[in-house]
């Protein structure tokens, strides 16, 4: 809105549906499941948070859905010509996370570092390393692409099998939690696999 009024460009705002709406009512998941979001940056030069992966596996572990959405700037300066984050590199950025904390487990993490009440960080710091003793491409997903638009389209697999999807220009990821009654039939007969 700034770009386009600094440059005398008419523009109108049209509220609608937030992409969490848009994500938990379009592939059958109730919303009240869903954990905390986080985004992938794109890893630009020795840049490369844990922070999104660390929440992500305490969302996980405490049973919740977790909505990933993908970076859309790879230069990391806030560019106005956005470059959307690929399946591909989701998956490749999230593995760089995982064998990050693998190799250099960060204080915050390490249950000898912390005290003995720290009942949040004890959480985290299990969640983290049970979740991680699986291979992230073993992990089960659902792509979610171009939401909101007659070009929309979902998948579901393994996270391998969607790094290899192509097509599609706004992506986001659903990691679910545990599956339960009409949440797992909706993911199995309303999403395709990847």
């Amino acid at each position: 809105m700034l770009h386009c009024h600094d440059e005398g460009i008419p523009y109108e705002v049209v509220h609608a549906a937030s992409v969490t709406t848009l994500v938990s009512g379009g592939i059958g998941l109730q919303n009240y499941r869903f954990g905390r979001q986080v985004t992938l940056a794109f890893p630009v030069g020795n840049y490369l948070p844990t922070s999104p992966l660390e929440m992500l596996c305490e969302s996980l572990y405490l049973g919740n859905h977790v909505l990933v959405l993908f970076d859309l700037d790879p230069t990391g300066s806030g560019d106005v010509n956005p470059v959307p984050m690929t399946p591909e590199q989701a998956v490749l950025t999230l593995e760089l996370m995982a064998q990050k904390l693998r190799q250099d487990l960060p204080p915050h993490l390490d249950e000898d570092e912390m005290a003995a009440d720290d009942v949040r960080g004890r959480l985290k710091a299990r969640a983290v390393q049970e979740l991680l003793s699986v291979p992230l491409r073993q992990w089960f997903g659902i792509l979610c692409s171009d939401l909101g638009t007659i070009e929309k389209r979902l998948r579901r697999g393994s996270l391998a099998d969607i790094s290899r999807l192509q097509g599609g220009e706004i992506h986001c990821l659903v990691i679910p939690g545990e599956l339960q009654g009409l949440e797992a039939e909706a993911v199995d007969k309303l999403i395709p696999p990847a």
